[in-house]
């Protein structure tokens, strides 16, 4: 598209132009929206995938808070320096970290889906500017078609009008 700006300035009406602007405006609106398609395919694997991890993080809090729950009535019954409250507080601990893991990574995946959604939503203001310029464009080509035939309308009724004397 640069290349057709720089050969052709954009107020350039003549059909090479014309025809030059809307062949490489219609090859940016292709790659524009393939970029659309293969990206809203990403974006709708994350998303599955992100709902799956969602729900094993959701279990594996669960996990936690029932080993914190086991942990306090064990602390309650036993007491804290007992064999048993001190395996339940290890398996607590690793808990705490498996949920921190997963926590952080809900995060970037959430994060990630974000920069997606903006991405496409870019994409989309981007084709819509770019249908508006072809629409510009074939507005031009007509305009062009228009008075090419009006020229020839006049130049004909012109000649229409002389009478031509042979002497």
């Amino acid at each position: 598209m640069k290349l057709v700006s720089a050969q052709y300035d954009k107020s350039d009406k003549s059909t090479e132009a014309l025809k030059a602007r809307s062949e490489a405006l219609g090859k940016t609106l292709t790659a524009q929206k393939s970029a659309l398609s293969t990206l809203q395919a990403q974006y709708t694997k994350l998303s599955a995938e992100q709902e799956k991890n969602k729900a094993k993080h959701d279990a594996l809090v669960s996990e936690y808070e029932e080993a914190q729950a086991e942990l306090k009535r064990l602390e309650e019954t036993v007491g804290t320096s007992s064999d048993e409250y001190k395996a339940q507080a290890q398996v607590v601990a690793n808990l705490a970290k498996d949920v921190d893991k997963s926590s952080a990574s809900n995060e970037r995946n959430e994060q990630t889906l974000s920069s997606m959604r903006t991405e496409m939503n870019n994409l989309k203001s981007s084709i819509a500017g770019t249908e508006s310029e072809i629409n510009k464009a074939d507005d031009a080509t007509d305009e062009l078609a228009d008075s090419t035939k009006k020229a020839g309308d006049e130049a004909r009724d012109a000649g229409d009008g002389f009478t031509v004397f042979k002497g």
